[in-house]
């Protein structure tokens, strides 16, 4: 027997080692049945933390468009799963965006990266220590006009006597909105037919343009007492609908008489 051992050095000292271990074991079973603890807890070499055993992954990742800063916000959150995060990426038409540490939010300008407006896709990446990348994709919808400022005046000068109406927007080329339609009525009468006079293009970054569109309201007589007054201004071809509401006492010393020019330089 002890030449055999000596022969076989490894295969005794493995033989020694499990005999160890299965005494251990069952000393540990014979002490627990004997407290009566019935929860039973091996070494945490033969019951390793489950999580440890899972790839990183993406909980949860959204994006909103902010019509007044012409942003997109975006906001994730993961599992990282005792594993470490090198660095996250945001892609949109497979061109990255924007590549951030370990922050779970950042805001996005539309106008920077030239996106269009309605449906896009945008993806998140992220890259960790062993070489993983984990991604999510989620489409969000950009207004098709935003930036909108409705405005109104009385005049009486080169155009007429009457309320001059404005409605200044942008939107993206690669999406055409037309010209709005307006719809006006007031408590003193259900509807005017408001003419259409013209607009002012001004070009702005990538495809984005300003648009500022006229409308002219003719008046000889008004009620001397508080009007309130519905508008709406109507995209047919995206089906966008903007309403504006004011209430005014109109009174002669409120007419603009100076000359207005609304062509299209």
């Amino acid at each position: 027997m002890i030449d055999f051992i000596k022969r076989n050095k490894i295969f005794s000292g493995c033989l020694v080692f499990l005999l160890v271990v299965i005494t251990s074991l069952t000393g540990i079973l014979i002490y627990e049945k004997i407290s009566g603890d019935e929860d039973l807890k091996l070494p945490s070499i033969f019951n390793p933390d489950p999580d440890s055993m899972k790839d990183p992954e993406i909980i949860s990742f959204t994006g909103s468009f902010d019509d007044e800063l012409n942003q997109i916000r975006f906001t994730w959150d993961y599992e990282l799963y005792r594993h470490k995060l090198n660095y996250v990426e945001i892609y949109h038409d497979k061109v990255m965006m924007n590549q951030l540490n370990d922050e779970k939010n950042t805001l996005i300008s539309i106008t920077a990266y030239g996106i269009s407006t309605g449906n896009n896709d945008f993806e998140l990446r992220l890259y960790y220590d062993n070489g993983m990348v984990v991604s999510k994709t989620i489409n969000v919808f950009i207004d098709y006009v935003f930036d909108v400022e409705m405005n109104h005046q009385l005049i009486d000068n080169n155009i007429g006597k009457g309320y001059l109406f404005s409605i200044k927007y942008h939107y993206n080329a690669k999406t055409p909105v037309g010209i709005p339609k307006i719809l006006v009525n007031t408590t003193f009468s259900k509807y005017w037919g408001a003419k259409y006079l013209n607009r002012v293009s001004k070009p702005l970054k990538d495809d984005y343009l300003e648009i500022t569109a006229y409308y002219f309201i003719d008046f000889k007589d008004y009620p001397e007492e508080e009007v309130t007054w519905n508008l709406s201004y109507t995209f047919e071809s995206v089906g966008v609908r903007l309403h504006d509401t004011f209430s005014e006492v109109i009174t002669p010393d409120k007419f603009v008489t100076d000359k207005i020019e609304v062509n299209q330089p």
